[in-house]
């Protein structure tokens, strides 16, 4: 059985390798958590930061900010922002040859003439290093230095430590907010469902959109940018 899953795809490439590369780091954790149950949380937060800021995370609006507002409230905010970059850099690690794969395939048009895409690759050309330190630290989408670096062949020890440079102030930012902020956890975690709902209508359009032509049920189907 288990010779049957390894050989298995689960969904997509990206899909199949996250979900992989999560069940085997949540495998490792078991002694750790064992040894020191007060780990516990932390692998959590380690596991959710791979989801809602990994390959997914354009999908998933604002799901993973408060996360780390969240455990900002119970561990120390740089401690947050370490872990949380450790976390990023181990799915950065896998969509870096994932990206490559796809974009020497060749990427659609209507991402290689997206706005965000071209404005990113004129930057990434001259300063590549800087450009994608910039991404990590600031809200701007990181999903076009995280097609265009791989399609560039750049280094990919140049693009992890500066992603990682850019993303622990970054997480240390909504870390600190949430120790500073007196609200209850609760209302952190309701995002998260409200996110992955985001992440589902575009399947559920989908699916609307396929139906019968007859069908007298009107077509919720519209375009979504990348």
């Amino acid at each position: 059985m288990a010779e049957a899953l390894s050989r298995r795809r689960f969904g997509g490439p990206l899909s199949d390798g996250l979900l992989r590369v999560t069940a085997g780091l949540g495998l490792a954790s078991i002694p750790l958590v064992l040894l020191v149950p007060a780990s516990g949380p932390l692998v959590g937060f380690a596991l959710v930061t791979m989801w809602t800021h990994g390959p997914f995370a354009p999908f998933m609006p604002a799901a993973y900010e408060p996360v780390l507002m969240l455990f900002g409230t119970q561990y120390p905010p740089m401690f947050v922002a370490v872990v949380g970059a450790l976390s990023d850099l181990c799915v950065e690690w896998l969509d870096y040859g994932l990206f490559r794969a796809i974009a020497l395939r060749g990427l659609p048009a209507r991402i290689r003439e997206h706005d965000a895409y071209l404005r990113a690759l004129h930057w990434f050309r001259r300063w590549p290093f800087v450009t994608v330190f910039v991404t990590a630290l600031t809200p701007l989408p990181d999903w076009v230095v995280r097609l265009i670096a791989p399609a560039a062949g750049y280094s990919v020890p140049k693009y992890l430590v500066a992603m990682g440079l850019g993303r622990v102030p970054n997480f240390w930012f909504y870390a600190t907010m949430g120790s500073q902020l007196d609200v209850p956890g609760w209302v952190f975690l309701a995002v998260i469902p409200v996110s992955l709902l985001l992440l589902a209508l575009p399947f559920l359009r989908r699916g609307r959109k396929a139906a019968p032509a007859g069908s007298d049920k009107p077509s919720l189907a519209v375009a979504v940018s990348p």
